[in-house]
């Protein structure tokens, strides 16, 4: 009896501690393959990377890679900290947005076969990182190797009901990047407010961008009245032609397709008010 006990305890305590050391990297989602090791690599100040990406593609990664919170260096000769490889797909055996992070006591290797998949790559980077005081990062020892289970994996922002700003828009598709998510289902017009500016037709945005309620809420149970911007009380807002240029830009950048949705004929009310 004693021995049976002994052996569920030890097995108990190589599974907390299989669940402790992969708990403590953080990578979400969870990787496909996940093996932790017992080191750390230290990633100092203005530490550098470098990639083999040419064109549009290496502007945008060494530009995201430059400005992220990690403050890295692009480097474009000689050995790097972190390196960033496109790889073959076939010499790979790699699905596009497949990548293989490895992270040793000497330095961190990225490989994939598409541009997203290095940038998932650095996603993952940013999230083993952690401070550890004096401008540096301590990443633990893991070799990942993961690719999406779904091909579409999207969030749906409803700014026709709930009106936002492009700057919170532009924050939620940080985060969107931050988690490997590659849709933006942009809801833009419903009975509740029309949100994107058509110059040929400017009474939907004059005439039903605006609310004379503090929330959806309200106007629901007010009315389902419209006003104008300079109306007493106003809530509400559009989006610029350029303003959605830029947003839709930005997602790119981030390997994000913006999916915007335009209610017509069904939930229409706006339009109607507008004629």
């Amino acid at each position: 009896m004693k021995s049976l006990l002994f052996l569920y305890f030890c097995v108990a305590m190589a599974f907390s501690a299989m669940a402790s050391s992969v708990s403590d990297t953080y990578v979400i989602p969870n990787p496909q393959q996940m093996v932790c090791g017992g080191g750390h690599f230290v990633l100092r100040a203005q530490a550098s990377f470098s990639c083999n990406l040419i064109g549009a593609d290496k502007d945008d990664f060494v530009s995201y890679v430059s400005n992220s919170p990690l403050s890295l260096t692009y480097k474009k000769k000689g050995k790097a900290d972190i390196v960033f490889k496109l790889v073959s797909p076939e010499n790979a055996k790699m699905k596009e947005e497949t990548y293989r992070l490895k992270v040793t006591k000497k330095g961190i290797q990225a490989e994939a076969t598409s541009a997203s998949g290095l940038f998932y790559a650095f996603q993952s980077i940013v999230q083993l990182a952690r401070e550890s005081g004096n401008d540096t990062y301590q990443l633990p020892e893991v070799t990942i190797e993961d690719a999406p289970r779904f091909s579409y994996r999207g969030m749906h922002l409803d700014v026709s009901r709930h009106f936002y700003t492009k700057e919170f828009v532009k924050k939620q598709i940080d985060a969107l990047a931050r988690y490997k998510l590659n849709r933006f289902h942009w809801h833009l017009t419903d009975g509740a407010g029309w949100r994107i500016e058509i110059k040929k037709y400017p009474e939907l945005t004059r005439e039903t961008a605006y609310r004379p309620f503090p929330d959806w809420k309200s106007w629901w149970n007010g009315g389902r009245t419209y006003c104008r911007q300079d109306a007493p009380g106003a809530s509400g807002g559009y989006y610029t032609q350029e303003d959605v240029k830029e947003i839709v830009e930005y997602a790119r950048q981030r390997h994000i397709t913006v999916i915007p949705e335009i209610e017509m004929p069904a939930h229409s009310e706006e339009v109607l008010a507008a004629l």
